[in-house]
């Protein structure tokens, strides 16, 4: 991935939000069952490009159930910030 061009990495964070979404709800079930799929996707991404994929599965997992994922999710954007705090 990191031989791709900016606008493509933008593209390829894109595609992977939305194929999270999907434009539907997804089933709990569904969830639970592409959790570790969608993170690993996420993971390939540049870090720079990882927050707003992990926003989103944040959300999913705590619609799931799946509460230690998303707070662990949470915690990593909180401590591990890209974009540094002003003060």
């Amino acid at each position: 991935i990191s031989q791709k061009s900016s606008s493509q990495r933008v593209q390829l964070s894109e595609s992977l939000v939305k194929s999270m979404m999907g434009g539907t709800v997804h089933p709990l079930p569904e969830i639970k069952q592409q959790a570790d799929q969608w993170q690993a996707k996420v993971d390939t991404l540049p870090i720079v490009l990882q927050t707003g994929p992990t926003r989103t599965l944040i959300d999913r997992f705590e619609t799931a159930g799946l509460k230690p994922q998303a707070e662990k999710l949470r915690l990593s954007l909180e401590l591990n910030s890209v974009v540094p705090t002003l003060k």
